[in-house]
C-alpha cells in the first residue's frame, strides 16, 4: 500500500478505528451477529523507542467491508496489546468510505479472502514511515551527543573554574 499520502492514511486511520485500537476510546460495538464476508487484514506498525521490537509496536486488525450491516473492523487479542486494557480488543463500526479510502491506497478490494480462511492479502499500513524513523534516530542521536558533549565540557571545565578561584558570588541585599 502507498502510504505517501499522508491524507490518505490520516483518513484510514481515522476509518478503522486506530484511534480506538491505541486505547484514546472504548470501542462501540459488539460482535456483530449473521455474515461477515471476506476478511482483510491491516497492520500497523507504530513508531516506538529505539530497541522496541517491531511486534510490541505492531497491532493488526481483521477488515470485513461486506458485512450485513455495514463495514466492521476487529482488532483482535494479539502480542503488544497485553498491557493496553480490555478497552483496546474488539469491534468498531467502520465508515461506507472505508472501501473507497482502500481503494485509493492501491488495495486490490476483490482480493479479500472468505471469511473464516486466512486473508489473501494483508494491507501494511506503517503510521511512521521507515524515512521518518530514521529522521528521528538521528535527532535522538543527536540530542544524546549533544547532552554527553555538555556534560563532558562542564565536567572538564567546571572544577578548571573553581580552581582559578572564580566562584559564583551572590548579589548582596
Amino acid at each position: 500500500m502507498d502510504t505517501a499520502d499522508s491524507d490518505l492514511v490520516s483518513q484510514l486511520m481515522e476509518q478503522t478505528g486506530i484511534w480506538y485500537a491505541t486505547g484514546d476510546h472504548p470501542l462501540p460495538l459488539e460482535e456483530p451477529t449473521g455474515e461477515l464476508g471476506p476478511a482483510y487484514t491491516l497492520t500497523w506498525i507504530n513508531s516506538g523507542p529505539p530497541g522496541e521490537s517491531v511486534g510490541e509496536r505492531t497491532i493488526r486488525q481483521l477488515i470485513y467491508l461486506e458485512a450485513q450491516n455495514g463495514p466492521v473492523i476487529h482488532t483482535p487479542a494479539q502480542e503488544g496489546l497485553e498491557g493496553w486494557g480490555s478497552g483496546v480488543i474488539g469491534w468498531f463500526a467502520a465508515p461506507n468510505g472505508l472501501r473507497d479510502t482502500l481503494a485509493e491506497l492501491g488495495v486490490p478490494i476483490a482480493e479479500a479472502s472468505s471469511f473464516g480462511e486466512a486473508p489473501a492479502s494483508e494491507i501494511s499500513a506503517v503510521t511512521a514511515p521507515a524515512e521518518r524513523q530514521s529522521k528521528d534516530n538521528i535527532w535522538y542521536l543527536a540530542a544524546v551527543g549533544l547532552a554527553l558533549v555538555v556534560g563532558l565540557v562542564w565536567r572538564v571545565w567546571h572544577p578548571a573554574y573553581a580552581r582559578q578561584g572564580y566562584r559564583h558570588v551572590k548579589p548582596s541585599s
